[in-house]
């Protein structure tokens, strides 16, 4: 939804307008005449294609292989959106799922305080 409000009336005033309605009156600039039928043959000289509809068709075709969707099915026990309801599932997962990545150590007391006396720890 929007947030402008478009029951106030549009105070923003365009000054090239009023500057053009004001020569218009005192005489200093012609109306411009408009023909909509002129117009609209312009435009439709510019949508006309010298292609037929299978060189368009041609042109736009994909320059690579578009390959098929292949169908996939999903099985209660597959699915991840759906709760077997089991904990064991979840503890089994749980503990699939390591707080300290792999190829690291846990620091211990006996770590630190080896650090403390070499010095500076990381040195």
């Amino acid at each position: 939804m929007s947030d402008i409000d478009t029951t106030l009336p549009n105070t923003a005033q365009n000054f090239d307008a009023e500057e053009l309605k004001g020569a218009i009156d005192q005489g200093e600039l012609q109306v411009p005449e408009l023909n909509v039928e002129d117009d609209y043959e312009a435009a439709q000289k510019y949508s006309e294609s010298g292609l037929t509809s299978e060189e368009a068709e041609s042109v736009v075709a994909p320059q690579f292989e578009v390959s098929a969707a292949s169908e996939v099915t999903i099985t209660p026990e597959t699915s991840l959106s759906e709760s077997s309801g089991d904990s064991a599932a979840y503890l089994d997962m749980a503990k699939q799922v390591s707080r300290v990545p792999s190829g690291t150590t846990a620091v211990t007391d006996e770590l630190v305080a080896k650090a403390l006396e070499k010095g500076e720890a990381g040195a």
